[in-house]
């Protein structure tokens, strides 16, 4: 989610400041960043992550996101 969030222009003092607030909890930190990245995107924000998941060589992921995103709609 960080290479995510830099991609996306997140400034790098919201990212810090995430890691602060959740020291040595990884996932924590993804779910905020996740948040603030999904509050910043906007309703296209499903298809931006699958396509930067995708560049960035995590096709798997990008696959997984694409099949909830999928559920979501049906």
């Amino acid at each position: 989610m960080h290479r995510i969030a830099m991609r996306t222009h997140i400034p790098q003092t919201v990212i810090e400041s995430v890691k602060l607030n959740h020291p040595n909890d990884a996932e924590e930190q993804t779910l905020e960043l996740l948040t603030k990245w999904t509050e910043k995107q906007g309703m296209k924000g499903g298809r931006k992550l699958v396509e930067i998941l995708h560049d960035i060589g995590k096709k798997g992921k990008a696959s997984k996101v694409t099949e909830i995103l999928t559920r979501g709609t049906e």
